[in-house]
C-alpha cells in the first residue's frame, strides 16, 4: 500500500517503508506507520517517534518519556532505532547479563539510555558457596588453581557503575587477606572513587576468620559489556582463603 495523505487532519499513514521512501518530507509532516503504531514528526532533518500506541499507558518516568517493554535487547534495539538520551526501556528476558557459578540474574531489568548506549540500572551478581584459597601476593582470582570459579558478573554500563562485595575469608598462617574488585580482570584502582567503604577489605592480622563487604562507585570504565571480577590477595602468612562470595554490580547513568 503506497502512503496517503488525509488533508483534514495533516496525518500521512503507510507503512515504515512507505514513510523511508517518501521524497520531499517538510517540517512538521506528521506520518502514523500501520505496522508498527508509531506517529512520527519530521523535524526538518529527521524522523522523530511522538508516540507509539502498543505502548499507550506505560508509566512515564522523570524524563518524560514511557517506558517500554521488550523481550530482550534485539526487540528494543528493533523497535527503538533512534533512541533519545533518558528513554526506559523494560526487557523481560534480557540475553546481555551474564556470570557463572550460581548467578543471580534478575527475570526482568530496566535499561536506560544515557546518550551513546543502553545502559543496565538493575543490580545483577554472582555469588559462590564452596570455598577455596590462593598464594598470592598480588591481587589475582581468588579460586586461582582450584576446582572453583571465581564470582564474576558482566553487565552493560556507561562509563560509571555502583559495584558491591562480600564474603566470608581469612589469611592462612597468621596473616592477613585483602579483597577488592577487578574491572575486565584489570585491577585497576586509577579508575574506582570510593562510595562508602575503604577501597578494599582486609582481614585482622591473627588470621581469624572474617566477614566484609564493601562498595564502590566504578569511574572511567569503558561502554559496553564490562566484567567485574572479585579478587583477593594473601598479605603476609601462607595463604588466603574463603567462602562464599558475592558481587553484584549495576550501571549508574
Amino acid at each position: 500500500m503506497m502512503a496517503k495523505s488525509f488533508p483534514n487532519t495533516g496525518v500521512t499513514t503507510g507503512t515504515a517503508a512507505d514513510r523511508a521512501a517518501l521524497a520531499s518530507p517538510f517540517a512538521g509532516m506528521e506520518f502514523f506507520e500501520t505496522d508498527t503504531n508509531k506517529v512520527l514528526v519530521y523535524n526538518g532533518s529527521a524522523w522523530v517517534e511522538v508516540s507509539d500506541l502498543d505502548n499507550v499507558g506505560a508509566v512515564s518516568d522523570a524524563t518524560g518519556y514511557g517506558t517500554r517493554v521488550f523481550t530482550n535487547e534485539a526487540a528494543r534495539d528493533a523497535a527503538i532505532t533512534s533512541p533519545a538520551e533518558g528513554m526506559v526501556a523494560h526487557l523481560t528476558s534480557p540475553t546481555e547479563v551474564t556470570g557463572n557459578w550460581t548467578l543471580y540474574k534478575p527475570a526482568s531489568i530496566r535499561t536506560v539510555y544515557n546518550g551513546s548506549q543502553w545502559v543496565n540500572t538493575t543490580f545483577c551478581g554472582s555469588l559462590l558457596t564452596n570455598g577455596s584459597y590462593h598464594t598470592n601476593t598480588s591481587f589475582a582470582n581468588l579460586f586461582t588453581g582450584s576446582n572453583y570459579t571465581p564470582p564474576r558478573i558482566q553487565i552493560r554500563v556507561g562509563s560509571v557503575a555502583e559495584v558491591h562485595i562480600f564474603g566470608n575469608f581469612f589469611g592462612g598462617g597468621s596473616g592477613q587477606g585483602e579483597i577488592t574488585c577487578a574491572v575486565d580482570g584489570i585491577d585497576n584502582n586509577a579508575v574506582r572513587t570510593p562510595a562508602n567503604s575503604s577501597f578494599t577489605y582486609r582481614t585482622p592480622s591473627s588470621g581469624v576468620r572474617t566477614a566484609g563487604s564493601a562498595t564502590w562507585v566504578l569511574t572511567g570504565l569503558t561502554p559496553g559489556l564490562v566484567k567485574f571480577d572479585l579478587c583477593a590477595r594473601r598479605i603476609g602468612g601462607s595463604t588466603v582463603e574463603g567462602a562464599p562470595f558475592a558481587i553484584f554490580a549495576r550501571g549508574l547513568v
